[in-house]
């Protein structure tokens, strides 16, 4: 089985070059696509996978954790190469886990995930909506793209209110740590996409929850 999670997660992620080709026509600022190679993002996905299902086993949620991996590794791809977060991935990420999510509460007669969901959903998006509003008001400038805000629902919705303020600890220290390395690097400061470090941060969740809890929990020293 983790054999043909690797495969899964290789072949599917194929489709990432189509996708790009196909997105970057809605941009009129993406004049040509870099070429990135994208076989090394079909090798994580791979081993992403593998690691979902030596999480999860044959529970139902590994299926939905694969599609959001797939999403989530093809939205920092695209943000790190063009700095944007496609709408139409968001959607189709929350998409497919709110009718997966409905399709669960019916088979079990359970519509408590869906409804923690919704509210991670809407949590994380009237959150990330205040900031993007309150940095243009107070630094007169975007802090972060709206793509982030709506990057934030689709997150909020798949792992729920309770671990949104972990995931943006994770996802901060990360982007800063970054962002010093690149200052002492480059000796100067230049922006940089945030999506990919929020995908970073929901996929360690996601994968080691229960050691990143841990280790958090040491950190506090609780």
């Amino acid at each position: 089985m983790l054999i043909a999670s690797f495969l899964l997660g290789f072949i599917s992620s194929c489709s990432y070059n189509l996708l790009e080709k196909r997105l970057i026509k809605s941009y009129e600022e993406i004049e040509a696509p870099k070429k990135w190679s994208f076989y090394w993002m079909s090798l994580l996905v791979g081993l992403l996978f593998v690691r979902v299902f030596q999480v999860y086993g044959l529970k139902v949620e590994v299926w939905l954790y694969m599609f959001l991996i797939w999403d989530l590794v093809f939205l920092a791809w695209f943000d790190l190469k063009y700095m944007l977060l496609p709408s139409k991935m968001i959607y189709v990420g929350l998409g497919g886990g709110i009718a997966f999510r409905l399709i669960q509460g019916i088979i079990l007669n359970n519509y408590g995930l869906i409804i923690n969901g919704l509210i991670g959903a809407v949590s994380g998006y009237i959150l990330f909506l205040l900031l993007f509003y309150g940095s243009k008001w107070l630094l007169k400038k975007e802090g972060l793209g709206f793509g982030d805000v709506r990057l934030m629902a689709l997150i909020g919705f798949f792992i729920g209110v309770e671990l949104l303020p972990l995931m943006l600890i994770i996802a901060s220290f990360s982007a800063v740590l970054v962002g010093a390395c690149l200052y002492v690097i480059r000796k100067q400061s230049e922006a940089f996409p945030f999506g990919p470090f929020l995908c970073i941060g929901t996929l360690l969740i996601i994968l080691f929850q229960d050691e990143v809890i841990h280790f958090y929990l040491q950190c506090m020293g609780i």
